[in-house]
């Protein structure tokens, strides 16, 4: 039971963000819409932005599963990450995550 409770600022932060998210991508829609300003160079901006790429998925992916090592290694080892230790596991390897894929997509951009 411990671990989904560490789950739920996690689950609480993502639901704010696309909350977020979607208010101001329709805010931006609206006021360009308003102008006149929609052309192609706007369509293709807002489509690819709801498509998901290959290279987006990478990086949930990449993060995900550092977050579910961090799950399982708090679980293995609760006297060591007990309570905010768990968090604090959870968000190195959060960022350890996206480190790895910004050099995945760095090299691939270089290439």
């Amino acid at each position: 039971m411990q671990s989904f409770e560490v789950l739920i600022p996690i689950v609480l932060f993502f639901v704010v963000y696309l909350v977020i998210k979607t208010v101001s991508d329709n805010r931006l829609r609206q006021k360009l819409a308003d102008k006149g300003l929609v052309d192609e160079k706007v369509k293709y901006l807002f489509a690819q932005a709801g498509e998901s790429s290959p290279m987006n998925a990478l990086k949930w992916g990449i993060v995900l599963v550092a977050i579910g090592v961090a799950l399982f290694a708090a679980t293995l080892l609760p006297r060591l990450f007990d309570g905010p230790g768990a968090f604090g596991l959870m968000s190195i390897m959060a960022g350890v995550g996206f480190l790895v894929y910004y050099g995945i997509a760095k090299n691939k951009t270089l290439e």
